[in-house]
């Protein structure tokens, strides 16, 4: 009696897949909290370096933005 030589296809993610997935939504909600508490100090960041809000808020858009496209 002849054996079945098909194997069924392998269900489920690749393992490698999910370790890459969860690094990059780590660094997203690292930069989502970062955001947060940025944004609460800024009126108080303004104030402790004698800078205006403005000024403030261009640096912190710049840090933003330069984290953005460092964590991928």
């Amino acid at each position: 009696m002849a054996q079945d030589t098909t194997t069924a296809p392998a269900s489920g993610i690749d393992p490698q897949l999910k370790r890459i997935a969860a690094a990059l939504i780590t660094g997203a909600i690292a930069v989502i909290l970062d955001t947060t508490i940025v944004s609460v100090a800024i009126h108080e960041l303004g104030n402790e370096l004698d800078a205006s809000v403005s000024t403030i808020q261009w640096v912190s858009t710049a840090y933003l933005l330069a984290m953005f496209v460092a964590s991928p």
